[in-house]
């Protein structure tokens, strides 16, 4: 509990030195703040965004690390970690990687952000983000944006430790990093005119594949999907399904249920609004996709999505693209 406490207390200090630090006006207890940080933190290198935006991702979040002078270094096993170790620790005289395979032991930590304290000003590897890929290459791609928003939005670090980086939606600090690396990974200046120009289509996971694949084909295929509804311009809707019971009773009414992980902004005016933890009906492809593990795009009507209470969609006919990824299914309902 004190272990909390104190982390609480590191993660309000560490939002108050990123206001002094940005120059924003807004308090870190304001509505604002989040909007006001990340377009501070993004805003020195919009340039860049605007130079390549005919280029890939990749390349953006390349040349945006090297102007900062940020170095990523890749851990996919001990070897990396021992190579890492004699790079920086014996040759580079850097302490904090003394603490490198320690600190990559916890599995949850994505990735470590480090200020060498023996760098000059004019160094390529002034900070070095070391992205754990122990466990999945999936989030490689996220975790360089990640990475960058820390280091344009805090100041120095001041301090031998790593910064230890973790998906934490429920951590305000980490969710104001998430929305600023959104927009480095996927800028609205660069990635938001390719949604636009296949707009006419309809919105599948083979439309997602397409433009993700010409423009961040290291990045995974569901945040590309989270990253095109961002610039949908027609109401849409992206849902996660598993099988699971009532909340609070998980033994109860097991079935394949739904929570929201995203919808456009058309989609707040559309009067649909699914529910959390809404059963799937048979009828929906999201179901057929889930019992044949294929993945299904095909039309149906909202009108048959029920709660057990009896309150139900608007009878809409919408498209559904639904994805088989493991135990989960993920489903693009696009109304028409």
């Amino acid at each position: 509990m004190g272990g909390e406490k104190e982390k609480s207390l590191d993660d309000e200090q560490r939002l108050w030195a990123m206001r002094e630090h940005l120059g924003v006006r807004a308090r870190p207890t304001d509505a604002a703040f989040e909007s006001e940080v990340t377009a501070a933190a993004v805003r020195p290198v919009e340039p860049i965004i605007a130079r390549y935006a005919d280029r890939t991702g990749e390349l953006i979040i390349d040349v945006i690390a090297q102007q900062v002078g940020v170095r990523f270094e890749e851990v996919r096993s001990d070897r990396d970690i021992e190579r890492l170790e004699q790079k920086y620790l014996v040759e580079k005289r850097e302490l904090g990687f003394g603490r490198l395979a320690q600190e990559l032991a916890d599995r949850t930590v994505d990735a470590l952000l480090f200020q060498r304290l023996h760098a000059t000003g004019d160094s390529q590897d002034r900070w070095v983000a070391v992205l754990n890929m122990t466990q999945t290459q999936s989030r490689a791609y996220w975790s360089r944006p990640h990475e960058l928003i820390h280091r344009l939005a805090e100041p120095p670090q001041r301090r031998l430790p790593f910064y230890r980086h973790r998906s934490d939606a429920r951590n305000r600090l980490e969710r104001i990093i998430d929305i600023g690396a959104a927009e480095l990974a996927f800028p609205r200046t660069a990635f938001g005119p390719r949604v636009q120009a296949v707009a006419g289509q309809h919105l599948t996971w083979e439309l997602v594949q397409e433009v993700r694949a010409a423009f961040a084909p290291t990045s995974s295929l569901l945040s590309a999907g989270k990253a095109v509804l961002r610039f949908w311009p027609h109401p849409a809707f992206l849902l996660q399904a598993r099988v699971r019971g009532r909340r609070g009773k998980p033994t109860v009414d097991v079935a394949l249920r739904i929570d929201v992980e995203g919808f456009s902004a058309s989609a707040l005016l559309s009067g649909v609004q699914f529910f959390p933890n809404m059963r799937v009906p048979p009828s929906s492809p999201i179901a057929q996709t889930f019992a044949t593990h294929r993945n299904i795009t095909d039309l149906e009507s909202l009108g048959r999505w029920s709660t057990t209470t009896g309150s139900c969609l608007p009878d809409r006919r919408v498209l559904t693209s639904a994805l088989h990824m493991g135990s989960v299914i993920y489903g693009l309902v696009t109304l028409g």
